[in-house]
């Protein structure tokens, strides 16, 4: 007597382990995205506060006998050494890259030497990615909210 004894899986076996693999990842891949503009966004709002701090500190230390700012626009920000990002001292600027990142308007937030009080009253900084926004709001005093 002779059995036949194959073993395997059988196309439609096959098929649905496909599909299945495929919803999976495609679930995936879209949470995954989100995740990632998400990390991007508190990415690019923590190096932001970093250095407007960074810039209040200089300023308010009279670094290079100067006024400290940060200039920021679509995809970077600058921090710069001078009154104005126009008449800036370029040789002292500090580019840093914010990612897939935007900004609403680009803005400039200077703050005085000895002081390092703000020259505006009050900033608002909009940072955007996809559908997510970060607010970060500078006061007269230079404290910041976000």
């Amino acid at each position: 007597m002779k059995y036949n004894t194959q073993a395997g899986f059988t196309l439609l076996e096959l098929m649905l382990v496909v599909a299945m693999i495929g919803l999976i990842a495609m679930f995936g891949a879209s949470l995954g995205s989100g995740f990632l503009w998400r990390t991007d966004l508190s990415q690019a709002q923590y190096s932001t506060v970093v250095h407007l701090r960074y810039a209040q500190v200089l300023a308010h230390a009279a670094q290079d006998d100067s006024d400290w700012g940060v200039h920021i626009e679509n995809n970077r920000l600058i921090l710069f050494k001078g009154n104005d990002f126009e008449t800036r001292d370029e040789e002292s600027d500090e580019e840093n890259d914010l990612g897939s990142v935007t900004v609403s308007d680009p803005i400039d937030v200077v703050y005085h030497k000895f002081s390092g009080i703000p020259y505006l009253s009050s900033s608002e900084i909009t940072l955007t990615t996809n559908e997510e926004t970060a607010v970060i709001q500078v006061n007269q005093e230079g404290t910041l909210t976000y």
